[in-house]
């Protein structure tokens, strides 16, 4: 857990207070506004990449000693980081938070309270995603964008 924090704590300095982190930031918004402004976006890609790499690297040498690997494996954490980005709100990083922790104790919630619920762990994430898209689509932290052409 505390590894999970230092990780999240200097991946947060990097993007937020670094000129890397405002490249990468500023080309993921746009691309063409970013070469616009004379930052090199096949290096700034480059670099997005090599630090996906790096942190997947380092989640499979924490995960690997403590779970068989099978193909489906992913397929939880996988649905539990898209619906709390949904439900945080696209494009807010505290949202993403938020959401996060929320799922995580509505399934706690769910497998203490319900007798033999833990099965019903996944669909815990799934159906607050759902609601969240049908009632407030932006999700709790998010702002709705509009495009003017």
């Amino acid at each position: 857990f505390g590894m999970v924090l230092i990780v999240l704590f200097a991946l947060w300095v990097l993007l937020m207070k670094t000129r890397l982190g405002l490249a990468i930031r500023s080309t993921a918004e746009d691309r063409e506004v970013a070469n616009l402004m004379g930052m090199n976006e096949s290096r700034v890609a480059m670099i997005s990449m090599g630090i996906s790499v790096a942190l997947a690297a380092v989640t499979g040498a924490v995960i690997v000693p403590l779970t068989i690997l099978t193909p489906f494996m992913w397929m939880h954490p996988l649905i539990m980081m898209m619906a709390a980005v949904v439900l945080g709100g696209m494009g807010s990083i505290k949202g993403s938070f938020a959401g996060a922790y929320i799922l995580g104790f509505a399934e706690s919630m769910v497998v203490f309270l319900i007798p033999k619920g833990a099965f019903l762990k996944g669909s815990v994430a799934l159906s607050i995603m759902i609601l969240v898209l049908l009632i407030r689509p932006a999700g709790l932290f998010g702002v709705s964008f509009e495009e003017e052409r």
